[in-house]
């Protein structure tokens, strides 16, 4: 049985993602995990300035996996709609993505 004390704790601890209400009836919940991984990242990257000059960072396909929680096979479409309705995503190269800050 899981303690609520701990239960607490894994659900405010530093470790999370909040998601917005509206972003995610908007985007639906596969968009809007990908927009608030990629704002956490620019955040870091910026805080460690780790950003280029015009304000992208890089991101591998199997971090976005990992870290997010979103699944490889549905990857692409869900970038696809970033492109479409953010305009998140610049393609650099062919294996390498950056997303804008």
């Amino acid at each position: 049985m899981i303690k609520y004390d701990n239960l607490f704790y894994i659900l405010n601890g530093g470790d999370t993602y909040k998601f917005n209400k509206k972003l995610i009836a908007i985007l639906g919940i596969e968009l809007c995990a990908l927009t608030t991984y990629l704002i956490e990242r620019a955040l870091k990257r910026e805080e460690k300035d780790e950003l280029t000059e015009d304000g992208y960072f890089t991101l591998t396909d199997t971090d976005i996996c990992l870290y997010s929680g979103l699944e490889a096979v549905r990857l692409s479409k869900i970038k696809k709609l970033g492109i479409e309705k953010l305009s998140l995503i610049h393609i650099s190269e062919p294996t390498r993505r950056s997303y804008i800050s």
